[in-house]
């Protein structure tokens, strides 16, 4: 493991809980290409009823591989070794493309030797036990045989952060999102009742990275023109619920990122979805997390969420993710999403990442700091 780097947050309603904290980022597959194989079910003991919620702090890997266009490599015993204490949590993190390669042709190894190694870790640490979700990169990452599905692919310009085929299927079109239902379908087929699996992110409608809400200017210029409208855009966000309909034991993880273009009102009404929904769980998850989001034009997201807490308290789930990792707002962060989804913090777990080790250590959060709020400046952070 190499390159520190920060995780991520995530908070949840009902039993609350803050990711961020210091990890290493894990590295591309190195290995040759699995061989397409269709999913085999899970071999730990399965389990039939809703998973508990992942809470604490959660490392995400990394997201080097997906702006490189290459395959992710599995998650190790020695990655999870290597974890600073106090994490609770990792994203296991593949590709489309790797996942299916050819359609109907499945290769999930990845998934299938992560989880083995959380469950393997989980064995041998029954005190610090891990949850794992599982994020699937499309955008950029999706198949070849899946960016022309309703249509020829899209040329979208090069970005610093795409460096390789920037080109996009047409993800808003029925036949793609069609496609991304029946990996879903097969992914759940075989992790839904892995017990380690705790939620597995919404990417529907992702075009640049695996957040639906992300949409640059010039993606959403580049789809216009092959007949993509904000309707088209609304329409898929809320049919991710669909794309997802097979996974019924674990969570839904819905990253919103508020006050996004194109479609403001869609995150209000896609996250007061989620938050109500049963079957699977959703957790209605905040990716933008800042110290002045409340205020700027995220603010209305960050009000639906306190409604949503207080009208669904005790079922609502929330996650938040940080926006970049920069220490010296570390604290005043963490102080947001714990106004934003006032309550217990379940296990006795406590917001400030204090178990985080150096080089990447965040500025501790000084006891008795007020909250920062809405009309309220954020505290400065320690030195």
């Amino acid at each position: 493991m190499t390159n520190a780097r920060w995780t991520r947050v995530a908070i949840s309603i009902a039993t609350i809980a803050v990711v961020a904290g210091c990890g290493a980022s894990r590295g591309v597959a190195t290995a040759s290409p699995a061989t397409a194989v269709r999913p085999a079910p899970s071999t730990p003991a399965l389990t039939t009823v809703a998973k508990p919620l992942l809470a604490g702090l959660i490392d995400k890997g990394s997201e080097g591989p997906y702006h490189l266009g290459q395959p992710y490599a599995p998650v190790t015993a020695a990655d999870l070794g290597s974890l600073p204490a106090g994490i609770s949590g990792v994203v296991v993190n593949a590709t489309w493309a790797q996942l299916e390669p050819s359609p109907g042709t499945f290769d999930l190894s990845v998934v299938t030797q992560s989880l083995a190694a959380v469950g393997g870790y989980d064995r041998t640490h029954p005190g610090a036990q891990l949850g794992a979700r599982l994020r699937v990169f499309a955008a950029f990452a999706a198949p070849t045989w899946a960016k022309g599905l309703g249509g020829p692919p899209l040329q979208v310009p090069a970005t610093r952060d795409i460096t390789v085929d920037p080109t996009l299927g047409r993800w808003w079109e029925q036949p793609y999102r069609d496609a991304w239902s029946g990996l879903q379908q097969a992914l759940a087929q075989a992790f839904d009742g892995n017990p380690v699996l705790r939620d597995v992110a919404v990417s529907s409608c992702s075009s640049l990275t695996a957040e639906p809400f992300v949409l640059s200017p010039a993606t959403e210029r580049v789809a216009a023109t092959a007949g993509w409208t904000a309707a088209d855009q609304s329409a898929c966000l809320e049919g991710a619920f669909t794309d997802y309909a097979a996974w019924r034991q674990t969570s839904l993880y819905y990253p919103g990122n508020a006050g996004t273009a194109p479609a403001d009102a869609s995150v209000t009404a896609v996250l007061t979805r989620c938050a109500q929904a049963t079957v699977p769980r959703c957790i209605v998850g905040i990716n933008n997390l800042s110290p002045t989001a409340p205020t700027g034009r995220a603010g209305q997201t960050y009000s639906t969420i306190d409604s949503l807490w207080t009208t669904s308290h005790g079922h609502a789930a929330v996650s938040f993710q940080m926006n970049g990792p920069d220490p010296a707002t570390y604290c005043a962060s963490i102080a947001v999403a714990v106004a934003t989804t006032p309550g217990p913090w379940s296990s006795g777990r406590r917001p400030a990442g204090s178990g985080a080790s150096p080089p990447c250590r965040p500025p501790p959060c000084r006891p008795g700091t007020p909250h920062y709020g809405p009309g309220r400046p954020p505290p400065a952070p320690d030195r």
